[in-house]
Parts: C-alpha cells; sequence; structure tokens
C-alpha cells in the first residue's frame, strides 16, 4: 500500500509559525480552498500544552507505553 505524501503548509502568522501536513493528492482548487480554511481557523488548534490546561483527563488522556 503506497502512503501519500504530506506537504507541511504554515498557517501562523508573521514570525509565529504553525505547520501542518496536508496530502499532496488534492487538486490545486481544493488545496488552495483547504489552506484558506485552516489559515482562517487557525486557532482553533491547540499548539501548546498551555493551549489545553483543564482538559478533563476522564474525557481525554493520551498514553504511550513504552518497553524499557
Amino acid at each position: 500500500m503506497a502512503k501519500e505524501e504530506l506537504e507541511t503548509i504554515n498557517v501562523g502568522i508573521g514570525q509565529d509559525k504553525k505547520e501542518l501536513n496536508i496530502g499532496t493528492l488534492i487538486t490545486t482548487s481544493k488545496r488552495r480552498n483547504l489552506v484558506s480554511l485552516l489559515c482562517e481557523y487557525f486557532d482553533v488548534f491547540a499548539w501548546y500544552y498551555v493551549d489545553i490546561h483543564g482538559l478533563n483527563t476522564n474525557i481525554v488522556l493520551h498514553k504511550m507505553p513504552l518497553n524499557e
């Protein structure tokens, strides 16, 4: 199974980089619309841990079991 290549885009403003990855198998028109949408709503993403303080861990919890 082939994996789709990803393109990294910056939806931040100025020096404040906010990078997202999008697939490359979409049309130019759909890419333009997607990038525009992501730039318009970049503030809905939690970019830093402090952005998600107060998150109830009874609802959302991420665990990474690692072998010693």
